[in-house]
């Protein structure tokens, strides 16, 4: 079992929280004790979304400009016990061999600390779907199959793709829809 996970993934961190920006490729993280609240570490520019998107209730952060892993690493420090075990999974699977090294280095000053892969701890509980969330898929799904539809009558000869796809979006937000994590794809089979 695991003391404290590490989230990383976009998809999770969204799922998890409600947390979602055009910065998924940022270094923001989800840290979730065992014991204790969870919280976040995100740059500076990502703070409203966390407030505004979230339940989370303290966010460590840094100028943009800032190395967001020492706001990371104090973070942790804060939290980790020194001299007892602790077991610290990380979704390894969505950092860089270099973050990894990074991180090595840090958890290196607590000898008693286990650092363990934690990529899949969160894709396995999403598996397990509560009736709320299979609704949810439903109600998207249906909103999805309008705008598609919708979309594929709008098709024409003299009809630009960016129309399409704009076309596209609309209706899934008339639909209801939030605002998709991913565009619709809209693509040719003209050279």
């Amino acid at each position: 079992p695991l003391d404290v996970l590490v989230v990383k993934s976009p998809e999770d961190l969204r799922y998890l929280t409600g947390f979602h920006t055009i910065g998924d490729s940022g270094p923001q993280s989800l840290v979730i004790p065992r014991e204790g609240k969870p919280f976040m570490v995100a740059r500076l520019i990502e703070v409203d979304l966390v407030q505004k998107y979230t339940w989370l209730e303290q966010v460590w952060t840094c100028p943009d400009a800032g190395d967001i892993h020492k706001t990371f690493c104090e973070a942790l420090r804060r939290m980790l016990p020194i001299d007892g075990q602790c077991a610290v999974g990380i979704q390894l699977d969505v950092i860089s061999a270099a973050y990894h090294s990074r991180l090595r280095d840090f958890f290196d000053e607590f000898p008693k600390v286990v650092l363990r892969d934690g990529s899949r701890t969160v894709e396995d509980v999403r598996l397990e779907k509560s009736v709320f969330e299979q609704d949810l898929i439903r109600k998207a799904s249906e909103m999805s199959e309008k705008a598609m539809a919708s979309s594929l009558q709008a098709v024409r000869k003299d009809l630009l793709l960016s129309e399409l796809h704009a076309h596209a979006t609309q209706r899934l937000l008339a639909a209801g829809s939030e605002p998709p994590s991913y565009a619709p794809i809209v693509r040719t089979t003209d050279p």
